[in-house]
């Protein structure tokens, strides 16, 4: 089965939506199946393919289906890392919302300032009724998994930026970051 689906994916034309729509399905079966490494490599780098489609349903697709196999292999979906990030400044909303869920899945020790630099780029950005929760998602990312961050003076002074166009001023002061507690405007 493997062979036969590596051979669909390899040559099936993408220049029409009936052929993404094969390669789409190509890719659920490969990560459903037991299926080798390589060929599951293959159906994630057809995904990050779909991230650079001009149609936003691919992107959303795309998107979606990474969020779900990010746990399979991280670092492969890594490797997409550069346009999911890309897709946190698209016009379109609901493609923003699922890069940022992926982002959030994609934070590791290696890339935390990276990718908390991004979030807090986009809570910039990011519509009024999401700031709340942007600020609370990114605050448990530094709090929880890696609270040596607090003691590294760029991420503070990052966060303490970005915070500060979204928090009052005596929110700021308090040195208290968590918008549950702080109560974002």
């Amino acid at each position: 089965m493997n062979d036969i689906l590596a051979q669909v994916v390899s040559n099936t034309e993408t220049n029409r939506n009936a052929g993404n729509a094969i390669l789409y399905e190509c890719v659920r079966v490969i990560m459903t199946v037991k299926s080798e490494s390589g060929l599951k490599l293959l159906a994630i780098n057809i995904l990050g393919r779909f991230l650079l489609n001009s149609d936003n349903n691919m992107r959303y697709v795309a998107l979606n289906s990474l969020s779900s196999v990010v746990d399979d292999d991280v670092a492969a979906v890594q490797r997409h890392r550069a346009i999911i990030l890309d897709c946190l400044k698209d016009p379109d909303i609901s493609i923003r919302q699922r890069a940022l869920e992926l982002t959030y899945q994609l934070v590791d020790a290696n890339n935390i300032v990276e990718l908390v630099r991004e979030l807090l780029n986009y809570l910039v950005v990011a519509p009024p009724e999401h700031q709340s929760l942007l600020c609370s998602r990114v605050s448990a990312i530094v709090d929880k998994s890696f609270s040596w961050l607090r003691e590294q003076q760029d991420v503070t002074q990052l966060i303490t930026a970005s915070f500060s166009q979204v928090c009052t001023r005596s929110q700021m002061e308090s040195g208290n970051f968590d918008c549950h507690v702080v109560n974002c405007r």
